[in-house]
């Protein structure tokens, strides 16, 4: 975790034994013994894998999935301490794709559900740690065109897709707080992305970000190593 010892555990040559044309988007189990990714194949198509630690044992767990007479690609996927992974599915695809919505799958049933089902282009999901409520990213115009919109929709009703914060600007990577109660993600500011954290409920908007330049990438909470802290950036 201090940078040191860094090692391979997906060389190109076991990717190859995988039938695999590539492979992105590594993320934790929430028991930390696995490790989950998207890994695209020769038919042109991407789906989720699960591998162990050492890169070992892939276990497919989404299948082809047809949405529109078309193969509908898997993307961004997350992992939730309720054991489960949300995730991206996108069709319509010439350069670009014009449809994308949102999916959850019980990672010990592997039953997939259907989230999101609207004309918005729909990424980069999670699910609180509690597993009350869905956050997600939005393009409100097009799949190229800002305003990206954060939104959250409920985890135990009725979706009642709602913004988190709408507000014509390029906002990107939203992740919660240990305790459910906020996000961390990256706002635009003129031409900058800068740390914020946000309220669950929209309100308490703060920058935290700290380099005058701006940031970029995926800004998260972990646990705090201090006895007794929930959570820390």
């Amino acid at each position: 975790i201090d940078g040191t010892n860094q090692h391979e555990i997906i060389s190109i040559a076991k990717r190859n034994q995988y039938n695999w044309t590539g492979q992105t988007h590594p993320e934790w189990s929430p028991d930390s013994d696995k490790i989950l990714l998207v890994a695209t194949l020769p038919t042109f198509t991407s789906q989720l894998f699960v591998v162990d630690l050492d890169g070992n044992n892939p276990e497919q767990i989404t299948q082809t999935t047809t949405i529109g007479g078309q193969s509908a690609n898997v993307l961004d996927p997350s992992w939730s301490k309720t054991n489960q992974i949300v995730y991206a599915r996108q069709w319509g695809c010439f350069v670009i794709c014009s449809n994308q919505d949102i999916f959850s799958m019980d990672y010990v049933s592997r039953q997939e559900t259907r989230i999101t089902n609207d004309a918005h282009w729909n990424y980069d999901p999670y699910l609180s740690p509690d597993g009350t409520t869905y956050l997600w990213l939005s393009f409100r115009d097009s799949a190229i065109l800002c305003p990206c919109d954060m939104i959250k929709g409920s985890a135990t009703g009725p979706l009642n897709p709602t913004p988190v914060i709408a507000d014509g600007g390029s906002n990107a990577n939203g992740t919660f707080t240990s305790d459910s109660s906020q996000i961390l993600f990256l706002k635009q500011v003129d031409t900058r992305q800068v740390l914020h954290r946000i309220n669950l409920d929209g309100t308490g908007l703060t920058s935290i970000g700290i380099n005058p330049l701006g940031e970029s990438g995926i800004g998260s909470f972990v646990p705090q190593i201090t006895s007794g802290d929930n959570g820390g950036g």
